[in-house]
């Protein structure tokens, strides 16, 4: 290819481009945005020149135009161009057939990511025109496991594309260059990377001269300003946009280094900075270069997660989106619904499916549209069927006019270009020559969602003079102010992707150097070299740390310049004004509750009210409670239960000290079988269902190693005893609050006083919690208070090794235990157990003081915080710069 060397973009003004189209130059862009801003600048500024524009093409466009006018001189076989949706689907079809006919094991086995990278290999190979046919070629491909299968990929795709006739997009230079008879013309590719051997030759057949004008390569590095978080970061951006865009006629670009994570976060700081929040969302002056995948945009997106729960499960979270979701449920009560996801998230499944959703639902759940439309769906077993794409086009139709997707009264007007887009995506599948004649449910969702990433939506709206766009689309264009966001050293330049299906040695004979991180330096350089060179300001920044990680700066910055940290990111989606669309919590106005006062919280009331008064509160006086977790194997309270029924039975059998000390070893192992597989017996059956019989048979031989560990340390006891009650029910009244409270154990000792024992996994590390003059451990002093008649107090901890037992009051048989206790109390200064029943009464009476009185103490322990439900309406954990004055009622 004849190139100038020495000539760089920067010496091409637009004289030299308007004498270059004057005489016919073809000018090829490397993208189709800077073909058509170039275009539109030469239209607006010059009459003479306007018919000329056509001359301007990106290159991919160049290609095709020039392919199609062969075909049609009857130069080049004509074939099918497949799109970019047509091309992954064909290469997802042979990946997967090749690995499903495949018995030995292969490194890439998911199929997505195999036929992704494949897609990308072929495409490298054939704009760097190795010709993968000839022996040589095909022999350093079988050198390898990994590259062997991928050579049979290659060829198989080779052998469709021969017999169906069709093209693909990397396939058109070779083309050109093979029917390409005469040369004519001249052009020009501007701001463009070296061109590979592919686009090379084809220009140098097509034209008899052509220039090639290279992008300049990075200088200096460049100041950049350091944020403390990711946040603050692109809030700041947004705010820069909203300072430059005051200067009349002024253009900006925020130039993302990530795009594809970052642009959301943005756009929203953005909406925040320009008031467009809400109502006013379509009134952003800003246009995006890249669209939105229409799969992402909330409309599709809830649309698929339907999709998703009629052919298997969903995630919790994607569960609770679908119920949410304005487009299917519309602006019905939510208070069904509400009660419908507190039921399925009690059964703790990690995934949920119809089945669950129909086991759980009243005759009022049946008769919601939405629900209602995907129990007819999934009774006509559509995931068992095969159908035509365009009879599951139909089916689709049916149920989205019967659920009346989408459900609002009144689409706002980027709502509305979305969902118009709908038949061209369905357009596009049903016209896919690579799909068969009958797919699978599950084939066709694969396929919506597909056709709904390539599709990538763009609103209508005025062109402006903020831009945000990723680095490469911002090639060639040119800007006032430019600021790059998010210049660290993971992100700019990206780490490449290795391209482990071309051998190393194919990569050397060919020169190729895509995924070389000194080659993308070198391309990633002078693209922001080309964007510094043409704007009058030039800014840089990066955050100090993400997700709490720290985060390095690109080898393009020089110094950091730490920013202002006054940036707050407070998150709001409406304003204060705007109450209907937020939900509400009604508090009780007053504070304090009349005494008597009857509860059902149990100790735990007390226990929530010592670690932090703000917790007691919601949970107990508000009545707020966390969905439960989700669970694949036993969880810490299924195993407490077994814990404690398998204990429960056992002290049935052996029920004092004479008991334990006379139980033989081998009546010791049938008991504690016995009592292991009783207390598993005893799990709710939703929770056996749940685990399986393989988590449940290893529960009950952890509980029987348990069983017989604790049945050893009983025997360790030198004073009397006898197991008076298990699972005792108490009925506890002090300074005005009553609780039902349940004591797992208690014994009577040689005195006649009582020795009350809790299960736990493990005690807590010290007594002194309960002989402090701050009571951190209530559970047990109640208790002890109800019983009034008391000996001492305890937490067991039963284990496989080492069992542990932390009491608190007179001796219990056990030297060390006994000791330990002692020590504390005189520490404290308490002479016996009567001093510390006094102590514990005085302590209680506080406590039940202060959640009475509405006492919203905070809490002393960050392990409290660390491990609270609240934290969504709790603020204390939020640091001073994120704190908001109008919400610190709740600190």
């Amino acid at each position: 290819m004849a190139t100038i060397e020495g000539i760089s973009i920067d010496e091409v003004n637009d004289e030299a481009l308007r004498e270059a189209l004057a005489r016919g130059v073809t000018i090829l862009t490397p993208t189709h945005r800077y073909a058509r801003d170039l275009s539109q600048r030469f239209r607006d500024r010059e009459a003479e020149v306007s018919a000329m524009s056509s001359q301007i093409l990106s290159v991919d466009r160049w290609a095709e135009g020039r392919w199609r006018h062969l075909a049609e001189q009857g130069l080049c076989e004509p074939r099918r161009l497949l799109n970019t949706y047509e091309r992954q689907t064909v290469w997802r079809d042979i990946v997967v057939s090749e690995i499903e006919s495949r018995d030995a094991e292969f490194a890439l086995i998911l199929p997505q990511v195999a036929s992704q990278l494949a897609q990308r290999c072929r495409e490298i190979m054939k704009t760097h025109r190795v010709p993968w046919s000839i022996q040589g070629i095909k022999s350093i491909f079988s050198i390898e496991f990994d590259t062997k299968v991928f050579y049979e990929w290659l060829s198989a795709c080779d052998r469709l594309l021969a017999k169906k006739q069709w093209l693909f997009p990397e396939d058109l230079h070779e083309v050109i260059s093979q029917a390409t008879v005469n040369k004519s013309g001249e052009v020009w590719l501007l701001n463009h990377p070296a061109p590979t051997p592919a686009l090379k030759e084809a220009i140098e057949v097509c034209f008899e001269s052509s220039t090639w004008f290279e992008l300049t390569p990075w200088r200096d590095p460049e100041p950049a300003l350091q944020f403390e978080s990711k946040s603050q970061e692109l809030k700041a951006a947004a705010i820069w946009a909203l300072d430059t865009q005051a200067t009349p006629g002024a253009s900006c670009a925020i130039v993302l280094s990530n795009y594809q994570e970052d642009r959301a976060e943005l756009e929203y700081r953005l909406r925040e900075a320009f008031q467009c929040l809400d109502a006013e969302y379509t009134a952003l002056p800003v246009t995006f270069s890249r669209g939105l995948e229409l799969s992402r945009v909330p409309v599709f997106r809830d649309l698929l997660l339907l999709l998703r729960l009629l052919e298997g499960d969903l995630t919790r979270n994607g569960l609770v989106a679908l119920l949410r979701s304005p487009y299917l449920v519309g602006r019905q009560p939510p208070k069904s619904f509400a009660t419908l996801i507190e039921r399925l998230f009690a059964t703790r499944k990690a995934r949920l499916n119809i089945a669950d959703i129909r086991s759980l639902m009243t005759k009022e759940d049946r008769e919601q549209r939405l629900l209602s439309g995907l129990l007819q769906a999934r009774d006509a077993r559509w995931h068992t069927k095969k159908y035509s794409v365009g009879e599951w086009r139909t089916a689709l139709i049916e149920l989205i006019d019967q659920i009346r997707w989408p459900s609002q009264t009144a689409l706002d007007s980027l709502e509305y270009q979305q969902v118009s887009q709908l038949t061209n995506v369905l357009d596009s599948i049903e016209m896919n020559p690579a799909l068969g004649r009958e797919i699978s449910l599950t084939r066709f969702i694969q396929e919506l969602e597909t056709a709904l990433k390539g599709q990538l939506f763009q609103p209508k709206t005025d062109q402006h003079l903020i831009t945000v766009l990723a680095l490469q689309d911002a090639v060639g264009l040119e800007f006032e102010s430019v600021r790059v966001v998010g210049t660290s050293s993971q992100h700019l330049p990206s780490t490449v992707a290795p391209l482990a299906f071309i051998p190393q040695a194919v990569k050397r004979q060919f020169g190729i150097d895509v995924d070389d991180m000194v080659a993308e330096q070198r391309r990633v350089g002078a693209m922001l070299e080309a964007l510094r060179s043409n704007a009058e300001s030039f800014q840089m920044t990066m955050s100090r740390q993400i997700d709490g990680a720290a985060n390095l700066s690109s080898i393009f910055c020089s110094e950091l310049v730490p920013a202002d940290s006054n940036i707050l990111t407070v998150e709001r989606w409406v304003g204060p004004g705007d109450q209907e669309s937020l939900e509400h919590l009604v508090a009780d106005e007053t504070t304090s509750l009349p005494r008597p006062h009857a509860s059902k919280g149990g100790t735990g009331l007390l226990q929530s009210q010592a670690d932090c008064g703000v917790q007691a509160w919601l949970r107990h006086r508000m009545g707020l409670k966390p969905l439960k977790t989700a669970d694949i194997a036993l969880n810490a309270l299924d195993r407490g239960t077994t814990l404690h029924r398998a204990l429960e039975l056992l002290t049935k059998r052996l029920n004092d000290r004479q008991a334990f000390l006379s139980c033989t070893d081998g009546d010791a192992l049938s008991i504690c079988e016995e009592a292991a597989r009783g207390a598993v017996n005893h799990l709710d059956s939703d929770v056996r269902q749940r685990v399986g019989g393989g988590i449940l048979k290893l529960e009950e031989a952890r509980l029987k190693e348990t069983l017989l560990t604790w049945i050893d340390f009983e025997r360790t006891r030198t004073i009397e005893f006898e197991i008076e009650q298990r699972e005792y029910k108490i009925s506890w009244l002090h300074n005005g609050l009553e609780l039902n409270v349940t004591a797992d154990r208690i014994d009577r000792l040689e005195s006649g006083d009582t020795l009350i024992i809790d299960y736990k996994s493990s005690p807590s590390p010290s007594i002194y919690p309960w002989v402090n003059p701050v009571l951190r451990l209530p559970q047990l002093p109640a208790y002890a208070i109800a019983t009034q008649r008391l000996g001492a107090i305890g937490i067991a901890a039963p284990k496989r090794k080492d069992p542990e037992l932390l009491i608190a009051g007179s001796a219990v048989g056990i030297a060390a235990v006994d000791t330990k206790a002692q020590k504390a109390m005189d520490k404290a200064g308490l002479s016996d157990t009567a001093a510390l029943v006094v102590h514990w009464d005085a302590l209680l009476a506080n406590l039940v003081d202060d959640y009475l009185n509405g006492s919203l103490t905070l809490p002393e322990s960050d392990s409290v915080c660390r491990l609270c439900d609240f934290h969504a309406i709790c603020r204390i954990r939020l640091t001073e710069d994120e704190q908001d004055a109008e919400l610190e009622w709740s600190r």
